[in-house]
């Protein structure tokens, strides 16, 4: 498919944050196209979002165990 990439992107950007649904759709794109749809500067903001997400997840857990830990 022969796309041009400068208006496809005009027209992703002009439309994203309005529809409720961003997320649904960039699931579905992501599942029709993988990992090959990532820059390789994509890939490594992935991979830094999860680990800090993993590492706030892990926090949490803690405080939550903590928490848990001082009830009777």
């Amino acid at each position: 498919m022969n796309v041009d990439r400068e208006a496809a992107v005009a027209v992703v950007t002009e439309h994203h944050g309005h529809a409720a649904t961003d997320d649904h759709v960039l699931a579905r794109v992501f599942r029709r196209f993988g990992w090959e749809m990532l820059t390789e500067d994509a890939l490594a903001m992935l991979a830094r979002e999860y680990e800090a997400n993993a590492a706030t997840r892990e926090r949490m857990d803690a405080e939550n165990r903590a928490i848990a830990a001082r009830r009777p």
